[in-house]
């Protein structure tokens, strides 16, 4: 790039030399060179500027300023060959140049080739935020630049926080800056050594190996996990990792995303492991009374997401993948680059949906395709389920009855208009193929259209539906229906009907709470108030109707082939409270002199409380189990509330209230604050009580759960978080963590200390600006 072209300057100062008449301080003129150029000239400034014609230069003296654009240079001197397109600057040189600060006692450069160099100069690259600062700086290309015995920083400041000492390097705008020898240090101090180190000096995706994670842990010993990223393409790129650990093994792995357009990204990470142990004892097992071994050496997690369009961007395709080689996998691997934890929160950010649990058994694969019409709607899904209880010979595979969907069809018909009539109809149509190892197997196909005649007057709504169900199942094979054995035809067919109704009103009320700000001039009163109240009353009553039928003959494939008998009244009520703040707020009048003002409103829901009920009239008439189960038609009152106690504190609660009882069966509450640049705290609590001779909770357990958290900032540049999980009911730590975080200009430190039930962990971590992660990890387990 040319720093300045020089032309029609160089003739005025010609002329003011031969009549021996200096320029004036602060002399400006435009700068360039032969009247051919097709670039835009730079502009001089300067206290005074003379040229020679013979030997064709030009200088300037005195707060010299060469500026084009954005693009300037700074210096006290300045001296110009035109001939050549030279120009050396002494003194004070500074300068912005393609974005790129310098600074130097001295430089020169070749206009023309690009090239030059600085004398204890300073490169300054703002994206992102470091320096480059050395004895000798060469300017070797457009981008390029070389250096000896310099120093590399993200930090401000005389004596920077961290940097590294290199004997000689290279760096490459949107590239990498390569050092020979540098060494790390902390307030100038030497601290660390390395033959040859890269860093990135852009945003811009490079290939190269990431800082490693350094690990140490009781189960696997002392470990590092160094990934190399490729940056295959701009729609493409992929992370490999290598994760020796001292008594495990070598574990490897790789992450590959892609976005081939706008509308699709995939992402997909395997890791494989030969682990050198074994766990053929229960003692030896993640979860010692599950009574799952691990006997195999070879351990690995497969799994992936990828959302897109196929079939002429026609239809939606989803496909989730989560294939493992034992059941132990996920609980010992859940931190780290590979791990399960991050894993889980990658997928949820990219792709709005997660994996199952680390201690989930069963692992979910499934294909998605879908489109979607004005009117109706058209799914397939292919599901394979992996049960890990059937690997590795724990249990007979034969007699694994895991189902799996290969495939279901669906199609919906939306709530639409039946013709010119005031009537509306849908439909829920599904078409499946069940298989499995062990049990019955076979298709089913399931119609369920729907009737409803919306009514709408000035007092509420009422919707009554009416709707059909027609299934028929193809059976290939029983294995545990008695009856359905003793069938002769492989053909059965079921017809259910049921019928709902829903009803609804809403009225409300507006108070005033205070007359609005004034708006003639800014002292007149407060500048924000309450102003207005809305409070809203929706109640609701719906009722559903399922006649009994017994299906005990037919297969039992998923919920829908045992639809359970309802006869249920629910009744609710609902209330709502917006505020309405109204704000004085200054506007700038035309002339830009005066100012007026105005008044902005803001609405803001208060509260939202959410009372419900239902009444079972099946419950009411039971015969069965009365001695042991008393009837009791009347469900738990349940009171939601959500609200906005102050600006900073959210409380969501729900509760339920035995009428039979008299006290609370259960509690969801969660109560957040939020100070910002302060901090932030959250309690929650769930609570079921465990009910042993009501009907419809005869199964359930009890649970008491204990959370709470606090994160503060109360000292600038520190944090401290504490998280805190515990089971109540048996006395039990969940999990206990404690974290202490610094964040400096260039550089942030944090130790965290997490407690569970099954193991300590200590993890330090110290971040370098633009370097990465040096991390440090320390685990022992409950035992030792």
């Amino acid at each position: 790039m040319h720093l300045f072209s020089l032309h029609r300057l160089l003739w005025i100062c010609f002329l003011c030399c031969l009549l021996h008449f200096p320029l004036e301080p602060g002399f400006a003129a435009p700068v360039s060179g032969p009247q051919t150029s097709p670039e835009t000239p730079w502009e001089v400034e300067a206290d005074s500027v003379s040229a020679d014609q013979d030997i064709q230069l030009l200088e300037a003296w005195g707060d010299v300023t060469l500026h084009k654009g954005e693009n300037y240079l700074k210096a006290d001197y300045v001296r110009y060959y035109w001939s050549t397109r030279w120009v050396y600057l002494r003194g004070n040189v500074q300068g912005n140049w393609g974005g790129d600060h310098l600074q130097a006692e001295e430089a020169e450069f070749d206009l023309q080739s690009k090239v030059g160099w600085l004398n204890n100069g300073t490169i300054f690259v703002q994206d992102p935020h470091m320096y480059f600062q050395g004895r000798v700086l060469r300017k070797t290309g457009t981008n390029t630049y070389a250096f000896e015995d310099a120093t590399v920083t993200a930090c401000d400041g005389q004596v920077p926080a961290w940097s590294l000492r290199s004997a000689s390097g290279e760096i490459t705008v949107n590239g990498y800056a390569r050092l020979w020898h540098p060494r790390l240090q902390i307030k100038n101090r030497p601290l660390l050594y390395a033959p040859y180190l890269t860093i990135p000096v852009k945003t811009k995706r490079q290939s190269g190996f990431l800082w490693p994670d350094l690990t140490v842990s009781s189960e696997h010993g002392a470990g590092f996990n160094l990934p190399y990223y490729w940056a295959i393409n701009e729609e493409q790129d992929a992370t490999f990792y290598l994760n020796p650990m001292d008594k495990t093994g070598v574990r490897a792995g790789v992450e590959y995303r892609h976005t081939p357009n706008l509308s699709s990204q995939g992402m997909w990470l395997a890791d494989w492991l030969y682990d050198r142990s074994t766990a053929t004892a229960a003692s030896d097992t993640e979860y010692e009374n599950d009574g799952l071994l691990r006997p195999n050496h070879n351990r690995y997690w497969l799994r992936g997401k990828y959302d897109g369009k196929t079939f002429g961007n026609l239809f939606d395709l989803k496909v989730d993948v989560d294939y493992l080689s034992d059941q132990d996998y996920l609980n010992e691997f859940d931190q780290g680059p590979l791990g399960f934890e991050r894993s889980r929160q990658e997928f949820l950010d990219v792709f709005g949906r997660t994996i199952e649990d680390e201690d989930d058994i069963t692992r979910e694969n499934r294909l998605y395709l879908s489109r979607n019409w004005q009117d109706s709607g058209l799914r397939m899904r292919l599901e394979y389920t992996q049960n890990l209880a059937f690997t590795n010979d724990n249990r007979d595979s034969s007699l694994d009855d895991t189902l799996q969907r290969l495939p279901q069809l669906e199609y919906d018909i939306y709530r639409t208009a039946l013709g010119t009539t005031p009537l509306e109809w849908s439909a829920e149509n599904e078409l499946t193929y069940f298989w499995r190892e062990y049990g019955t197997t076979g298709s089913r196909l399931d119609l369920r259209p729907r009737l409803s005649l919306p009514l709408e007057s000035a007092y509420g709504s009422l919707i009554p539906t009416l709707g059909l169900r027609q299934t028929v199942y193809g059976v290939e094979r029983f294995e545990s229906t008695t009856a359905a054995q003793e069938t002769d035809s492989a053909w059965m067919s079921r017809t259910l009907w049921d019928f709902e109704a829903t009803a609804n009103t809403e009225f409300g009320r507006v108070f005033n709470l205070a007359p609005p700000p004034a708006v003639s001039n800014a002292t007149a009163g407060a500048a924000s108030r309450w102003t207005k109240l809305k409070h809203v009353v929706r109640p609701e009553l719906s009722y559903e109707y399922q006649p009994y039928v017994d299906q005990s003959d037919y297969p039992d494939f998923d919920d829908l082939d045992r639809i359970e008998p309802r006869d249920e009244l629910t009744y609710s009520l609902t209330q709502v409270f917006t505020g309405r703040r109204d704000n004085r707020v200054p506007v700038a009048a035309a002339n830009g002199t005066t100012q007026r003002f105005k008044r902005v409103p803001r609405y803001t829901e208060l509260a939202r409380i959410r009372l419900e009920q239902s009444y079972d009239f099946r419950e009411a008439t039971r015969q069965d189990d009365r001695e042991q189960y008393p009837r009791r038609p009347f469900s738990d009152i349940l009171v939601d509330i959500e609200t906005g106690i102050a600006p900073w504190l959210r409380l969501d609660n729900k509760t339920w209230f035995s009428p039979y009882l008299g006290t609370i069966t259960e509690h969801e509450h969660l109560l957040r604050g939020t100070w910002p640049e302060v901090g932030s705290c959250f309690f929650g609590l769930d609570y079921h009580k465990q009910v042993k001779d009501d009907y419809a909770r005869r199964d359930n357990d009890a649970l008491r759960t204990l959370t709470a958290g606090v994160t503060l900032t109360v000292i600038p540049k520190w944090s401290a978080r504490v998280r805190y999980e515990k089971d109540l009911l048996r006395s039990e730590l969940v999990e206990r963590q404690f974290a202490v975080q610094y964040r400096h200009q260039c550089w942030q430190a944090e130790a965290v200390l997490t407690q569970t039930d099954e193991e300590d962990r200590v993890e330090v971590r110290v971040t370098l600006n633009e370097l990465g992660t040096v991390g440090q990890s320390f685990q022992a387990s409950e035992e030792q």
